[in-house]
């Protein structure tokens, strides 16, 4: 199975995931994280790629034809959603 693959329902990725993907050494990608081309989150002393980022990057999503194409999430949405009832487990 490769990286792509493996990161379908995930909403991060490793940066040894994101080099994969990207076809490039882990430390072009941390190169890269660090001059702010690619964006990510630290969690600890680790470093995590968004995989809708890199999704897109890699154009591994497929739309159906005649599908609209997607677009960006933005805060407004957030606003926007209703939230969770009590008592009620999230699914992530």
């Amino acid at each position: 199975m490769n990286a792509a693959a493996r990161l379908r329902g995930r909403w991060f990725a490793t940066v040894s995931e994101t080099a994969e993907v990207l076809h490039v050494d882990a430390r072009t990608v941390r190169r890269a994280i660090d001059g702010g081309t690619i964006p990510a989150t630290r969690v600890g002393q680790q470093l995590r790629v968004p995989v809708a980022w890199l999704e897109s990057q890699a154009m591994l999503t497929e739309s159906p034809p005649g599908d609209p194409p997607r677009t960006p999430h933005t805060a407004d949405e957030e606003e926007t959603r209703k939230p969770p009832q009590p008592g009620r487990l999230l699914a992530f």
